[in-house]
C-alpha cells in the first residue's frame, strides 16, 4: 500500500511539500541551471523558461548568484506542473530527454533538507535545512505511475545507503538521465506494497515501508505536447525539445510520424498527415 505525503510532514505522508535530498554527497557542481526556486526548486529548460512543480509558489529563479522574477507562471491544468517565463534570457538551460524506462539510472537534483545515514544504518538521519544548497544523488527508476491529480510519474525507491531521496525542500528540482531532464521532483510517500523486496533499509527495519520519490516524467507524450505549446521562446523544430534545432528532431519527427503518434501532428489540425512532414521540414530549414 502506498501511505501519501502530505506537504509538512517527513516521511510519513505525498511530500506535495518541497522535496530536498538525501543523503549528502556536498554541493553539486554539475547542474547548474537547477536553482532556487519560490522557495523550493526549478530548472531553466529554454531561454526564458523555468520548470517547476505547480504547488511551488512564488516566481523567482536564482542563478549564478542573480535572482531573476518572471513575467507570469502558466500551470498544467491537471499536472503538478507550471512554467515560469521570464522577460529576459537566462544564461544557460538543461535539455529535456526523451526517455527513462524502468531500470534507467537517474540523478535527482534539489534544494531543502538532507541527511546522512543514521549511527544503526538503518534509514537516514535528515537535518532541517541544508542551508540553500544544490544537492544531487543517484538512484534508479524503480517504477513508472499514473498518479491522479499529479501525472504520469517516475519513481525511485530509498532502498539503501546511497540512493537519492527527496524530502522537505526541493519539489520543483529535476531528475536526470546523463544531462538531459527527465522528471520534475513533485512529491514523497511510503509503500508497503507486498511485490517490493525486503533488502536494505526495509529489512534492517523489520520490513518497514518504503520511502518513494515521485517526479511527473517529461518524458510523457502529453506534457511533452503541454511543453511544445508553452515554452518561451519554442521554436517548432526543436522537436525533441534540446534547446537547438538539429538533425536530432529531424530523426525524432520522422520516428513519431511513421509510429503516426499525437506529437506528430505538427500543424495542430487534429490528424497526423502528410501536411504536418511539410510544415516541419518548412521549420527545420528555416532553423525554427
Amino acid at each position: 500500500m502506498f501511505t501519501v505525503l502530505f506537504p509538512g510532514v517527513l516521511a510519513s505522508a505525498i511530500a506535495a511539500t518541497s522535496p530536498a535530498i538525501v543523503p549528502n554527497f556536498g554541493e553539486d557542481g554539475r547542474f547548474q541551471w537547477v536553482g532556487p526556486t519560490g522557495g523550493a526548486s526549478g530548472t531553466a529548460i529554454a531561454r526564458r523558461s523555468v520548470i517547476t512543480a505547480k504547488h511551488v509558489g512564488g516566481s523567482t529563479y536564482g542563478v549564478l548568484g542573480n535572482v531573476h522574477t518572471a513575467s507570469y507562471r502558466i500551470h498544467h491544468p491537471t499536472m503538478d506542473l507550471a512554467i515560469l517565463v521570464f522577460g529576459q534570457d537566462l544564461p544557460g538551460w538543461h535539455a529535456i530527454g526523451g526517455s527513462a524506462p524502468v531500470g534507467s539510472e537517474v540523478t535527482w537534483v534539489g534544494y531543502g533538507r538532507t541527511g546522512i545515514l543514521n549511527p544503526q544504518g538503518t534509514g537516514y538521519d535528515i537535518y532541517w535545512w541544508s542551508g540553500g544548497t544544490r544537492l544531487a544523488a543517484p538512484n534508479q527508476v524503480d517504477l513508472e505511475w499514473y498518479f491522479p491529480g499529479w501525472g504520469p510519474s517516475l519513481i525511485s525507491y530509498l532502498k539503501g545507503n546511497g540512493d537519492a531521496a527527496a524530502v522537505s525542500g526541493d519539489s520543483g528540482g529535476g531528475v536526470f538521465v546523463g544531462d538531459k531532464l527527465v522528471g520534475v521532483i513533485s512529491y514523497a510517500f511510503n509503500s508497503s506494497n507486498g511485490v517490493l523486496p525486503d533488502y536494505g533499509f526495509a529489512s534492517l527495519n523489520n520490513g518497514v515501508p518504503y520511502h518513494g520519490s515521485g517526479a511527473i516524467s517529461l518524458t510523457d507524450p502529453e506534457v511533452r505536447r503541454w511543453l511544445m505549446d508553452n515554452l518561451v521562446p519554442y521554436c517548432g523544430a526543436d522537436f525533441d525539445l534540446s534547446g537547438f534545432v538539429d538533425t536530432d528532431d529531424y530523426d525524432c519527427f520522422i520516428q513519431a510520424f511513421e509510429a503516426g503518434e499525437d506529437l506528430a501532428d505538427f500543424d495542430r489540425s487534429g490528424f497526423v498527415d502528410f501536411e504536418d512532414f511539410t510544415a516541419f521540414v518548412r521549420a527545420f530549414e528555416d532553423g525554427c
